[in-house]
């Protein structure tokens, strides 16, 4: 009963802040006089729904830009997901994408707070499960986007590692490499807590994780490698239809385009703060000092997003480290608690306008 009653808590705050964004997302599509749906599948979900309903083409487009565009960029878990929810339901796959997230989501957020409740008890928990899920792009957990399920298998990896179930650890950090190109990153933690266990313990047991770890995205880039003749046909698919330029630039061109162009392009304008932003958030959450699997994933994560022309740190990438938004949130005193919760939700609110807006931005969610 105990237990239920502290899951009822993070499911709570999911499910407020799933409502909200449905509600902004609502006036937006009465605005613009389009489907809800239509909303909710934008951007990178059209991309998964299409890999979820006709997989992966075997000939990598040719050319720049849109006409080089294709499910090649995309990892293949999310898709899957969508696909065995549809074919167990009988929904159709936009339906069956929008049911795989609400249920993910929920159970991120009882992973999240269960992994915050050990660091910062259980009221913290709640403060920093809530700005996690109310964070400035955080309504892409309540669209067709694979962050739900990265959230799901990297907190869930993170606390397996914390019980010495290195199996189950391995496996979902597996899922992690085969939802999302940050997922990689969760190798690290595995490979960390291993190395303890051998120090401290001797235990041998513990190699399950950081072996088992890679296995989803060795598996995908070995499919396409079968199925395309490269197994770098995600890299190239990437590269060539979303993230030309240098790579590594991507913290310098965000204030580069400000110093030269002002404020004209709000993606630009929120990628330049998002990464002042996240930038405080890290020394925040190293002041913490946090374990160290957590401390791996989540600088390897931004090392990985820092590398890319294109990501930088978004809103979407604090998301996705999650523990840089809910670890230092969740110490805060209490009369700052409120005041940082409304404004990230203002935030997300804001953001959710702007991306889903007729003729917006997605700003690189």
């Amino acid at each position: 009963m105990d237990v239920l009653r502290q899951w009822s808590r993070p499911i709570l705050i999911d499910v407020a802040a799933r409502i909200s964004t449905l509600l902004v997302a609502a006036a937006v599509a009465s605005t613009d006089r389009v489907g809800i749906r239509t909303l909710l599948d934008k951007w990178d979900g059209k991309w998964f729904l299409l890999a979820a309903h006709s997989g992966y083409p075997s000939v990598i487009p040719p050319g720049y830009g849109n006409p080089a565009q294709s499910t090649l960029g995309f990892f293949p878990a999310f898709p899957l997901v969508i696909r065995g929810v549809a074919a167990a339901t009988g929904l159709s796959d936009e339906t069956a994408g929008l049911v795989a997230v609400c249920v993910l989501g929920l159970v991120a957020s009882v992973l999240i707070w269960q992994l915050l409740a050990h660091s910062v008890g259980t009221t913290g928990a709640d403060v920093g499960t809530a700005f996690v899920l109310f964070s400035p792009s955080a309504f892409v957990l309540g669209m067709v986007y694979s962050e739900a399920l990265l959230l799901v298998c990297v907190a869930g990896c993170l606390l397996a590692l914390r019980h010495r179930r290195w199996v189950v650890a391995g496996l979902l950090a597996a899922v992690a490499s085969a939802t999302d190109p940050l997922g990689v990153a969760v190798f690290v933690p595995c490979a960390l807590a291993a190395w303890t266990a051998l120090r401290e313990r001797q235990d041998w047991r513990s190699l399950a994780a950081p072996v088992l770890a890679p296995a989803g995205i060795v598996a995908f880039f070995g499919y396409l490698w079968a199925h395309t003749g490269t197994p770098l046909a995600y890299y190239i698919a990437q590269r060539r239809g979303w993230q030309g330029g240098t790579l590594g630039t991507g913290l310098i061109s965000p204030f580069q385009y400000l110093f030269d162009h002002g404020f004209n392009d709000p993606n630009e304008t929120v990628k330049a703060f998002s990464t002042l932003a996240v930038a405080v958030l890290l020394v925040a959450f190293l002041r913490r000092r946090p374990d160290r699997p957590t401390v791996g994933y989540v600088v390897t994560a931004l090392v990985i997003s820092a590398l890319s022309p294109l990501i930088s740190w978004t809103p979407r990438v604090a998301l996705r480290a999650f523990p840089v938004l809910g670890l230092p949130v969740a110490r805060l005193r209490h009369p700052w608690v409120l005041a940082v919760l409304v404004c990230s939700a203002v935030l997300m609110c804001v953001l959710t306008v702007l991306a889903l807006g007729n003729g917006t931005i997605p700003f690189t969610p």
